[in-house]
């Protein structure tokens, strides 16, 4: 799996899948796996790694995704302390190093802050839509 379609599906599985392993903000792998079997990933991702959409196989994979996932509140909005959660506890596996406590939840608001307010006519649409943006973010950073 090329670099870019590896960073998109861990976004990806940040946000959508919730894990009972490890309390409350690591990804579950199996759970992430089942969602990719039989799904042509490849497909999911452009040259610049953002999700494509609309498209049968993202639909398929955030459908899926969503099941285990609670990224919304009651009114419709992103559950900031979960997304930040998982943001901030996988922050060292995304940028490829180690990133101590404090550092990756001050990254993890810096990504958020500008891809905080839900996108999209569905729930598959807006979280397509703040995964691509976050991508950006995380790219600006990288070029800074």
């Amino acid at each position: 799996m090329n670099g870019k379609l590896m960073i998109c599906l861990f976004l990806a599985c940040i946000f959508q899948v919730r894990s009972g392993v490890v309390p409350q903000v690591n990804i579950d792998a199996d759970e992430a796996e089942a969602c990719m079997k039989g799904t042509d990933t490849s497909s999911m991702v452009d040259e610049n790694a953002h999700v494509i959409y609309p498209s049968e196989v993202t639909t398929k994979y955030f459908e899926c995704a969503l099941q285990a996932g609670h990224y919304f509140t009651k009114d419709g909005e992103f559950d900031s302390e979960y997304i930040l959660g998982k943001l901030a506890s996988n922050f060292s596996a995304l940028v490829g190093e180690d990133v101590d406590g404090k550092k990756a939840r001050q990254m993890a608001n810096e990504l958020y802050a500008p891809c905080n307010v839900p996108k999209g006519e569905n729930n598959v649409e807006k979280l397509v839509n703040f995964n691509n943006c976050v991508v950006i973010e995380l790219q600006k950073k990288a070029t800074a």
